[in-house]
């Protein structure tokens, strides 16, 4: 815990040494809605009056990594949360940042941020050669994952601190501003509009988050 919040700390002095730390997460079950009646007008300083009644049109999840220093947001949306598409995201992630001298991941200890896949891109990106004996167990894998001797480095969060993830900053804003009054015709529109408020809305006026916590005790 206190690793990742000092890495918070210096992620603006990283990013003047040429290092990028980047909170990388899924979003899952978001629903496409379709509101069945629109809403009400109201007059100023009332509040909305909105129908109940809606349609669905599936889910989608959304993989984003959030750039610490920048605020600089890069996001996808998938039918599926697996293995093969958080390294979809990460190959993504990595040609968006791969000028860097290092890139640190600040990531949830999931089953998908510690796959075998997810090893063997990390490898293949950085040019090693793995040996998958040496990946058998997940503890392996974090092990290796984690090593400092290689461009793209991961720091896991510990288990049920997932609040420690920037990037759920990120997505409370986006659920707030697109999702939770939002109104989708199908799940391409859902995914439209989801990917127009990342590139024309938050990306142009992009903002580092103000992290205050220190890992001082919540609770007695």
């Amino acid at each position: 815990m206190l690793e990742c919040i000092e890495l918070y700390d210096n992620a603006q002095e990283m990013y003047d040494q040429n290092k990028i730390l980047i909170s990388i997460d899924q979003k899952t079950g978001i629903q496409a809605l379709e509101r069945l009646f629109p809403d009400k007008l109201v007059r100023p300083g009332h509040i909305k009056k909105r129908e109940h009644g809606y349609k669905r049109h599936g889910i989608k999840n959304l993989i984003a990594g959030f750039v610490v220093a920048t605020g600089k947001t890069l996001g996808r949306c998938y039918d599926r949360n697996r293995n093969v598409e958080f390294r979809d995201i990460l190959s993504l992630i990595y040609e968006e940042n791969k000028t860097y001298e290092e890139i640190h991941f600040i990531a949830d200890n999931y089953g998908t941020s510690t796959h075998l896949d997810t090893c063997l891109l990390v490898a293949e990106l950085c040019g090693i050669k793995m040996d998958l004996i040496g990946l058998k167990t997940k503890k392996q894998r974090v092990e290796f994952l984690k090593q400092k001797n290689k461009k793209i480095i991961f720091h896991f969060l510990p288990t049920h601190a997932s609040w420690l993830n920037q990037i759920e900053i990120w997505f409370s804003i986006l659920h707030r501003k697109i999702i939770k009054c939002g109104n989708f015709s199908s799940l391409k529109d859902l995914e439209k509009k989801i990917k127009d408020y990342i590139e024309n809305d938050w990306n142009k006026n992009a903002h580092p988050f103000q992290w205050t916590y220190k890992g001082k005790v919540c609770c007695a």
